[in-house]
């Protein structure tokens, strides 16, 4: 196949002719009133107009963006002069109809890696498979793409990669796309969609995203069949990109969070805005298609929810399956000095994530284990003082000082987990609990609270005979308000003590429970759940 030309080449020759038909022209390459509004009182004359929408919609496209697609959308506004000079024939093949597929060999310039036709429709360009229909465009709405900022993300990391795997045509958003996540998405082929800066320096933020979408975001695509958002994040943004730029497509999304038990260990008047962010988490699910909800725990709780008026169409169950980054991981013991891995920010929270918990307990565990060492990733620069101090407040130990890591990626926690002996989740409330999840993934000894819904999920699979039960001792009782301090403390310090002194032992069971909850597969049938929500078949 030649390679294929610049379209960029022949954007003189339409400047210099269609300019005055600049407007009708981006409607035709797939521009909505908000970003040719944009370009309008960005530029001062009809040819820089021209230029700017040119070279906007060449960007965005990529190899989509062909010399045969222009030369249509010219002919479509009445400008076949126009087109017929791009190659400078005096006749060029006008495309086919709408609907009909370009025949190979015909000399259309239509990139294909497969030799498969093109459908040239309204919409985007849709590759058409063997027999297939067109493929379902899905838009995930996100403020990144990448997993560094942990639950939210890591689902969104997820759900495109398993669209995509299924066929389908995956957007993400991000309010900055970093070198690394730029390749995760190109791997697991997923248009990533960053902000129109506009020149401006300041940092991207969620507002761009949620009400300048117009402004910021002009490069999404012209057509979509579903827009997912995720709940208490980017619902919002989800919801006003549906009302104002794809009212056809299908509005889903995803519910992360229990205001109602979270809120209340944040302190200040939290508490009491618990109820207007669960108010707002209806508001923006209703009469969406669907909302899926993350663990039983949290779809027990909106299942309740909508019993009211605002509600979606239909609600479902999302079970997350462990990520392969720790599934490929093999941790097993070794090393002197024992190490217990802590992840999630501290300030502020330390009541809710139960560091305060964690650190105490540590400090009644290095009195017997005095070459334990503690371990907590996730810390914000700003937030590093504050942490240190109510870290080492809790331990009121000599023989033990925390070590604060920032913020990491999956990459890094893996790193971690591979240099630990134990992966502590002492939630007082946690809607689900990832961190421990992919702790039990990468075969590493845990320990998770019973008020988490990991440790729920734990045992639906014993008692659904899927696990052994053997696998209900890394679940720790742990009171919600601190109603027996003394005795959690003795408890998780007790189990602390006993993985870090029989390590070996420790790690056999953390091997077995691994291949028991790989082996279940558990997550299956709400994965396919979610996909045919999508519009796609399984």
């Amino acid at each position: 196949m030649a390679a294929q030309v610049d379209v960029k080449n022949y954007f003189k020759i339409v400047i210099k002719g269609a300019s005055n038909k600049w407007e009708e022209l981006a409607d035709e390459l797939g521009f909505d009133d908000n970003e040719i509004g944009v370009i309008r009182d960005l530029k001062r004359d009809d040819d820089r107009r021209c230029k700017e929408m040119l070279t906007r919609w060449r960007n965005r496209k990529g190899r989509d963006a062909t010399l045969q697609v222009l030369k249509k959308a010219l002919i479509d506004i009445d400008q076949a002069m126009v087109a017929q000079s791009l190659n400078g024939e005096s006749g060029i093949p006008v495309p086919p109809e709408s609907g009909t597929a370009v025949p190979p060999g015909s000399g259309a310039d239509v990139p294909s890696s497969s030799g498969a036709g093109v459908l040239l429709g309204s919409g985007a360009d849709v590759p058409l498979g063997s027999g297939a229909g067109p493929k379902r465009t899905i838009l995930l709405v996100n403020d990144e793409y990448g997993t560094s900022k942990g639950g939210v993300s890591t689902i969104n990391y997820q759900a495109g990669q398993m669209l995509s795997a299924a066929n389908a045509t995956v957007y993400a958003t991000a309010l900055w796309v970093p070198k690394r996540d730029q390749e995760a998405a190109d791997r697991d082929g997923v248009m990533l969609i960053g902000p129109d800066l506009l020149g401006k320096k300041d940092e991207p933020t969620l507002d761009w995203l949620t009400y300048y979408h117009g402004v910021h975001y002009p490069n999404l695509p012209k057509h979509v069949d579903c827009i997912i958002g995720h709940a208490p994040i980017t619902n919002t943004a989800a919801r006003n990109i549906w009302e104002q730029r794809y009212p056809l497509a299908d509005l889903m999304s995803f519910n992360h969070v229990l205001p109602e038990d979270t809120e209340y260990y944040k302190g200040g008047r939290k508490p009491m805005e618990a109820w207007k962010k669960e108010e707002d988490i209806l508001d923006k699910v209703n009469n969406a298609l669907a909302a899926f909800s993350v663990g039983k725990r949290i779809y027990d709780h909106f299942d309740t929810m909508y019993k009211a008026d605002k509600k979606p169409r239909s609600h479902y169950i999302f079970l997350p399956k462990p990520s392969e980054i720790f599934m490929d991981t093999n941790v097993s013991p070794g090393g002197e000095q024992k190490v217990v891995l802590c992840i999630g920010r501290v300030r502020k929270v330390e009541k809710l994530k139960g560091h305060d918990l964690a650190a105490e307990s540590m400090g009644q565990a290095v009195k017997e284990v005095k070459n334990a060492r503690l371990r907590v990733r996730g810390i914000n620069e700003d937030d590093w003082e504050a942490s240190k101090k109510i870290l080492e407040k809790n331990l009121n130990s000599p023989d033990l000082n925390p070590t604060l890591l920032p913020y990491g990626t999956q990459e890094d926690i893996r790193k971690d987990m591979m240099t630990a002996h134990l992966v502590l989740m002492p939630s007082r409330s946690e809607p689900f609990g990832l961190v421990g999840l992919e702790a039990i993934a990468a075969g590493i000894p845990v320990l998770i609270s019973n008020q988490t819904g990991l440790a729920e999920m734990i045992m639906d699979l014993i008692k659904q005979k899927k696990i052994n039960d053997e696998h209900r001792h890394v679940i720790v009782a742990t009171s919600v308000n601190d109603s027996d301090r003394a005795g959690d403390v003795k408890r998780w310090a007790e189990r602390i003590v006993d993985i870090l002194k029989y390590s070996d032992s420790a790690f056999k069971k953390a091997a077995r429970f691994k291949r028991e909850l790989v082996e279940s597969r558990y997550w299956e049938e709400s994965h396919r759940t979610f996909l045919q929500a999508c519009g796609i078949s399984t």
